[in-house]
C-alpha cells in the first residue's frame, strides 16, 4: 500500500521522505516506509557527536579495532537507538498523526502494525547486541554501555507512550492551518478536543505549534 498524498509534499519530496522529513511523498517500498519511520536526519547529531567524542578523547587511534569500535558505536547510537526512538513515537503518536498528518506511514496504512511493531522491538535488541558487545570489545568490567542504553531507551519508551486512557482520550489536538481552511476567524491554529464531535471550537488567541499533545 502507498502512503496517502501527502498535501505538504514539496520538490525533492523523495528525498525527504528517505530522511524522514517533513513535505515527503507518498512511497509503496516497505524498505523505504521502515526508513521514513525511523527519521535518518536525527541520526546525525548522535553520530557527529560519537566522532566529536573520539577526537576530544585523546586516546583514539587509528587502528582496525578502534575504529571499528567506534563505526559500531555510530550505528547503535544513530540508527539502531534513534530509530527505535523516533519508530516508538510514530506508533504511539498514531491516533494524533491520524487526525493532523493521516498522510504519514502508519496512519494512512501504509505499514501494518504487527510490523511497526516488529522493527520497533529489531531496533531496540539490535542496538542493546551493539551495546553489550562494545563493553566486550571494551573489557568493561561493569556492562556501562549497556546500563546507558537500557536507560535511554527506557526513558524514550515513557516518552512516547501514553500515561493513562484517560489523558490519552482528553488529550488537545493542535492544528496549523490557513485562512482557507480554519473554521475560526482570523486563520491561524485552533485547539480542540481530539474526541469531542463536531467542529474544532475557536479560541481568540493564535496556537503556534504544529501537531503538539498533551497528555
Amino acid at each position: 500500500m502507498t502512503n496517502s498524498p501527502n498535501p505538504e509534499a514539496t520538490s525533492g519530496g523523495g528525498a525527504r521522505q528517505l530522511l524522514g522529513m517533513k513535505g515527503a511523498s507518498g512511497t509503496s517500498n516497505i524498505w523505504k516506509i521502515r526508513l521514513q519511520l525511523m527519521k535518518p536526519v536525527t541520526w546525525i547529531p548522535l553520530i557527529w557527536g560519537v566522532l566529536c567524542g573520539a577526537a576530544a578523547s585523546g586516546n583514539f587511534h587509528w587502528t582496525f579495532p578502534e575504529v571499528g569500535a567506534s563505526i559500531a558505536c555510530m550505528l547503535m547510537s544513530g540508527p539502531l537507538l534513534a530509530g527505535y526512538t523516533q519508530t516508538i513515537n510514530d506508533y504511539y503518536d498514531r491516533e494524533i498523526d491520524a487526525i493532523n498528518e493521516p498522510y504519514r506511514p502508519i496512519p494512512s496504512g501504509a505499514i501494518p502494525l504487527w510490523q511497526v511493531k516488529l522493527q520497533i522491538w529489531v531496533l531496540l535488541l539490535a542496538g542493546l547486541a551493539v551495546a553489550y558487545g562494545l563493553d566486550l570489545s571494551a573489557a568493561h568490567s561493569t556492562p556501562v554501555l549497556l546500563l546507558l542504553a537500557l536507560g535511554g531507551s527506557f526513558v524514550s519508551f515513557i516518552y512516547s507512550a501514553p500515561r493513562s486512557s484517560s489523558s490519552k482520550t482528553a488529550g488537545l489536538a493542535i492544528t496549523r492551518s490557513g485562512p482557507a481552511t480554519s473554521p475560526c476567524p482570523g486563520g491561524p491554529a485552533r485547539p480542540s478536543l481530539a474526541s469531542s464531535p463536531g467542529p474544532p471550537r475557536c479560541s481568540p488567541w493564535p496556537i503556534p505549534w504544529r501537531a503538539s499533545a498533551l497528555r
